[in-house]
């Protein structure tokens, strides 16, 4: 699978969203033929699990075959029907007799490598935030190989969840990415709070009576409030984050640099009632937050079962910071958890009973790590040491394949995989969700799907056809910008069987950025089983461009993508303009649709400026046919500030390939005027040019005004 490197979940997250997907979208079903490669299904019938195994030292075990592993699906045994070998990257295959052989480039194809680089600004410290950067740099450097996709994310309590490069195998451009990562962003202090707010409880509960101290017990009330505030919208967030991850496919590697949120704001410290010898009092006594806890197991839970492994990278050790009693560690502990001797504050021991981890974010980050497969790393310090060790560990895995006897209605299965073989560690997803149908998707799940379309080539819902798109670029009086056009084939809009069809075009800048979404729907009822050409003025400024259309049946999901790239460049300042030109096809019967957006109601639609014959012709997107003998090209132009034009025109076509230039004589035979832009109508002959890609030039004066301009496109004559 490859993405582009658009900060497109990003962009998902403001709309709302989940990511569709399914780890074992490509996998084949029963009854395929093994010989030949993997298709695109929308029917998933086959559960891929990726599995890591390791010795008890912790080096990747290499030599399992199929037998050594036992798989239950909600406590009852499966058949592993599919398994595959994988070793740093280049896999040694071995798949069962019932599944065939499949080849190295189908398996590659199936099963990269997808790492999450997640920096936790919510829970952490400045020290910590710049050796987490300095650490992804090493990893991108040093441990991701070719192949191997990358993503950016943050999380902060001012900007919330941030997505600033998702899954791109551009290596440099993650790497660009988290070299823009900023410490800026950190907001947490909650460890520092927790420890002063424990420290003064302690002090309280053994007798102390000094008057400031009892006053600074209801200000770190205070604090703590706000820390389990912000708790609850980190874990509702990323909780949203992993139901997404669910139906990404295949295995995602998490590396979390992060302190973790501090284990006291969710389970208290009960180690009070341990460390007086009597009951402690009802103002001591804390046994956690009910609102947090439950949201902390949904998480644990959601991301387990969206096949994300934590790897997780502790910063606290790159900040000893002091507590409110003078320790240089915390409350009494030092940084492996043996106890230390700390100075005293108004004779009162800073070794009182609640001087443990959970008052940090270490207990937490550990079962984080270890219920998702993941594992905790204690230092940031080695961190070149520790991510030499996930690379290993993710480079070496075992893909075990099985059909699990379900429906698709959404719920939970728990997966357990076990290996025939002493000593044999395994660390594998506790289990998954079952799809569901796409009728059945909330709002969210169905606009990241969207996202997901666009930038995912193996999406399970998508066709297995074309969506041929041109963007063509213009300089009006009402600014510059693209008209997005595309031409969905009736072989496309045949396959929607529901109610209503979306249309959506997306364009990116070239640091790969959302610059404009547009939606529009049709009743599926008017363009089923014929072509439907679908518009989107967007007004943009200079630039290079990519153009994105996704069509989509709102009740099953099944979808059609198109791309092209456009450039928008700065109009001259007078005289002459001309437009990219539309060219047009002779075909009948297609219908039409145009998305705009309220904030260009000074952007003119497509069809005023491109006026032509929508009964007898469509925009020509894709090929022509190679039994044209012409086409038509309709080319807008002005002259600002002038009243009359008087145009002298010509044209050529010139082979891509070879550069052979074909002189034409273009013949007008439509003229339109509007305020902003006039356009020609050009009928240019083919004159039985062979298959290929041409360069049409159009050039003209404007013999009042005496300027000159120019314009190009690009068509393609089908070789059949």
């Amino acid at each position: 699978m490859r993405r582009s490197g658009a900060r497109f979940l990003a962009a998902a997250i403001v709309f709302g969203a989940a990511i569709l997907g399914s780890a074992g979208a490509n996998a084949p079903r029963r009854g395929q033929d093994p010989g030949k490669p993997l298709q695109h299904e929308v029917s998933v019938t086959v559960r891929l699990v990726q599995v890591y195994v390791t010795d008890k030292s912790g080096k990747p075990i290499l030599d399992l075959i199929k037998d050594d592993f036992v798989v239950t699906d909600d406590g009852a045994p499966v058949a592993v029907t599919e398994f595959e070998r994988h070793v740093s990257g280049a896999p040694a295959v071995s798949k069962s007799p019932e599944a065939g052989a499949a080849t190295e480039s189908e398996v590659k194809g199936l099963l990269s490598r997808r790492f999450f680089i997640f920096f936790d600004f919510a829970f952490n410290n400045p020290f910590g935030a710049a050796a987490a950067v300095k650490a992804a740099q090493h990893f991108i450097d040093a441990q991701a190989t070719a192949g191997d996709e990358v993503a950016v994310l943050s999380y902060s309590a001012a900007k919330g969840l941030k997505v600033h490069e998702f899954l791109t195998a551009d290596l440099a451009k993650a790497r660009q990415a988290v070299a823009g990562i900023s410490a800026k962003e950190i907001s947490g202090r909650a460890e520092e709070i927790e420890r002063e707010y424990w420290d003064l409880r302690a002090y309280v509960a053994a007798g102390g009576t000094d008057v400031f101290l009892k006053g600074e017990v209801l200000r770190t009330e205070a604090g703590r409030r706000q820390s389990k505030y912000q708790a609850q919208d980190y874990l509702s967030t990323l909780t949203a984050l992993a139901k997404a991850m669910r139906l990404v496919p295949g295995n995602k590697s998490f590396l979390l640099f992060s302190t973790g949120l501090p284990t006291s704001l969710v389970h208290g410290n009960p180690a009070i009632a341990q460390g007086t010898g009597d009951r402690p009092s009802q103002f001591a006594y804390d046994m956690g937050d009910r609102t947090l806890q439950p949201l902390w197991e949904t998480l644990l839970k959601e991301f387990s079962a969206s096949d994300c492994a934590f790897f997780v990278l502790d910063t606290r050790e790159a900040s000893k910071q002091t507590s409110l009693f003078g320790t240089d560690t915390l409350l009494g502990k030092g940084s492996a958890g043996t106890s230390t001797q700390s100075p005293t504050l108004l004779g009162y021991d800073a070794n009182n009973p609640f001087a443990d981890d959970k008052v940090t974010g270490i207990d937490t980050l550990r079962a984080l790590s270890k219920r998702t497969g993941g594992k905790y790393y204690s230092n940031i310090g080695s961190y070149d040491k520790n991510l030499a060790a996930v690379g290993d560990l993710t480079g070496a895995f075992y893909v075990l394949g099985y059909y699990p006897a379900s429906a698709e209605d959404g719920k939970f299965h728990r997966v357990k995989v076990e290996v025939k073989r002493k000593g044999a560690r395994v660390m594998a997803p506790s289990g998954f969700f079952d799809p569901k149908p796409f009728a059945s998707y909330t709002k969210l799940e169905k606009d990241l799907h969207l996202f997901d379309l666009a930038l995912n080539q193996r999406a399970v819902s998508r066709l297995p056809f074309g969506v041929p798109v041109t963007a063509l670029a213009s300089g009006a009086a009402d600014g510059p910008g693209l008209r997005v056009l595309a031409r969905v084939p009736g072989e496309v809009t045949a396959r929607f069987t529901g109610g209503t069809v979306e249309y959506v075009s997306i364009v990116f800048d070239d640091k790969g950025d959302i610059r404009d979404v547009r939606r529009g729907e049709m009743d599926a009822r008017d363009g089923r089983g014929r072509a439907v050409v679908f518009g989107a003025s967007v007004a943009l400024g200079p630039g290079d461009y990519t153009c994105r259309v996704v069509v989509r049946d709102m009740d099953t999901g099944l979808s059609a993508v198109g791309a092209v790239k456009a450039a928008v460049r700065a109009p001259q300042p007078q005289g002459l303009r001309l437009w990219t030109p539309l060219i047009l096809a002779e075909e009948a019967g297609t219908a039409g649709i145009e998305a705009r957006s309220a904030k260009d109601r000074k952007t003119l639609p497509w069809t005023e400026i491109y006026a032509y014959d929508r009964s007898a012709f469509a925009p020509a997107a894709g090929n022509i046919p190679r039994t044209a003998t012409r086409i038509l090209a309709v080319v807008p132009y002005a002259v600002p500030g002038a009243g009359e034009t008087d145009l002298v025109l010509s044209a050529r076509l010139i082979d891509a390939a070879r550069g052979r230039a074909f002189p034409v004589s273009p013949a007008v035979i439509a003229r339109t005027a509007h305020p902003t832009a006039s356009a020609l109508t050009l009928e240019i002959p083919l004159d039985g040019l062979p298959p290929g890609a041409y360069h049409l030039y159009i050039n003209a004066e404007d013999r009042v005004s005496g300027t000159k301009a120019g314009t190009r496109t690009t068509v393609t004559i089908a070789a059949e």
